[in-house]
């Protein structure tokens, strides 16, 4: 990458359908440990040196967007400071775009494209596909392109840009662990290097040596590695930092890299809690990728039994909330539908672009009958409307060594609160929980943890 202007600031631009606000989260740890002047734009808002400045619903109020629709509106934050770094989580393809609030970034980086956000303007995955892959036209002459080089449709954006690519001299840095959708021996013939998983490690590898980067073991919010997305995600973060950086990884990045833990107040993904007798693990994972590999996950550490406290988001289509209905209808042991829309008058953020109308309980009744179709133990599939509903009657079910997956609502304090209070559980590492949690099911699982 060129040499910049120290008053200039380095934009890295993540855009995906999941794992952006996790990447940039770990990008602003590492950062901020080797003293960059760092903004960092996410779902929930806009930091500087991780203090806040602004709220999702201030972005709303001012501006009529969210913060990761055109996210350059916050760089004004980084007037006058040098040795600045912007850290951009960027909407691209669920609605219309109004730009990116400036011309190109240094890093993009891709995490992955699964079906969301279909049925509307965008008709196919291979629309979404185009949508996200604008990222890449947006990097600088002499910038870096990082994707995930597991994923057909990622991969397949870098291969129909590839002499767009070459032509601005954009270096591509593929992330994976077999590089199914990648040719990755020709990569690493060719000069290229790639970031992969080796055993407990994260490496980089080229054409003459591996280089160690991470150690998955002490990575608790990896779950020491079994959680495949909370990987992809560590690695797409440690390439971001290794490159930016002239291929070191500084030890400060490293360790910040390996301890990082998810927080209540901000970024609310993968929190664990946990009693003498259970766990919870509380995520936003809502489509049918994300729900299964966190289905998953619980199935790995628990000694008993899986239950899914799940909702579907109102916003998309009919035959998108059916189909992930199906797909994970038989993922836990027992799975209890709530509603976004419940009739109890919490007003849902509407970003001014699109608005989506559904009646009281309309989402929930819809995917519970999918469900109970294709459940192959239709009993264990409950409906309710409200959130606070589905948790009691969660606790009911609950044995001794069962792990629970709550999926948040509106309000992720709100949700952490009634948790708390329902489940008598407190606030524990991940780490804590896999080591506690695994069983005699876990370990016969762990023979194939591929999602």
């Amino acid at each position: 990458m060129n040499k910049k202007s120290l008053c200039s600031p380095v934009i890295i631009s993540i855009t995906g359908t999941k794992g952006k606000t996790t990447v940039a989260r770990l990008l602003e740890a590492a950062y901020l440990k080797i003293n960059k002047e760092t903004l960092l734009v996410d779902t929930h808002g806009h930091y500087l040196n991780g203090k806040k400045l602004g709220t999702f619903e201030e972005s709303l109020d001012l501006h009529g967007l969210g913060p990761t629709v055109c996210p350059g509106k916050f760089l004004y934050c980084l007037k006058g400071k040098k040795n600045a770094l912007a850290i951009l989580e960027t909407s691209v393809g669920s609605s219309a775009m109004p730009g990116l609030g400036y011309m190109k970034h240094d890093i993009g980086i891709l995490t992955n494209v699964f079906e969301d956000h279909i049925g509307r303007r965008i008709k196919t995955k291979e629309d979404l596909a185009v949508e996200k892959g604008r990222i890449f036209r947006r990097v600088k002459n002499d910038g870096l392109l990082i994707f995930n080089a597991d994923e057909k449709s990622s991969t397949e954006r870098v291969t129909r840009t590839k002499k767009f690519l070459k032509k601005k001299n954009i270096d591509i840095l593929p992330v994976g662990i077999d590089f199914s959708a990648f040719n990755i021996k020709k990569h690493i013939k060719n000069g290229g290097m790639a970031i992969t998983r080796k055993g407990d490690l994260v490496i980089a590898v080229c054409a003459k040596k591996e280089i160690p980067l991470i150690n998955l073991t002490k990575s608790g919010w990896t779950f020491a590695g079994k959680y495949q997305p909370s990987v992809y995600n560590i690695m797409l973060a440690v390439a971001c930092v290794y490159k930016e950086q002239g291929n070191k990884l500084p030890e400060e990045a490293r360790e910040a890299l390996q301890s990082y833990s998810p927080d209540e107040e901000n970024n609310a993904r993968l929190l664990c809690y946990k009693n003498k007798n259970i766990s919870v693990i509380i995520d936003y994972a809502h489509e049918k990728k994300s729900l299964r590999a966190i289905g998953h996950l619980a199935s790995l550490i628990t000694k008993r039994k899986t239950i899914g406290i799940i909702r579907f988001a109102p916003n998309r289509v009919d035959n998108q909330i059916k189909d992930y209905a199906r797909a994970v209808a038989n993922v836990f042991d027992v799975t209890i539908i709530y509603d976004k829309v419940d009739g109890s008058g919490k007003k849902m953020p509407k970003d001014k672009r699109e608005i989506s109308y559904r009646a009281v309980g309309e989402v929930s009744k819809m995917a519970f009958d999918e469900m109970r179709r294709f459940s192959k133990k239709k009993d264990n599939i409950h409906k309710t409307l409200k959130e606070k509903t589905a948790l009691k009657k969660a606790r009911v079910l609950a044995e001794s060594g069962d792990v629970i997956i709550h999926i948040f609502g509106n309000d992720s304090s709100e949700s952490i609160k009634m948790i708390k209070e329902i489940m008598e559980v407190s606030a524990c590492s991940c780490q804590n929980i896999e080591k506690s949690s695994i069983g005699k099911r876990s370990q016969i699982q762990q023979k194939n943890n591929k999602i």
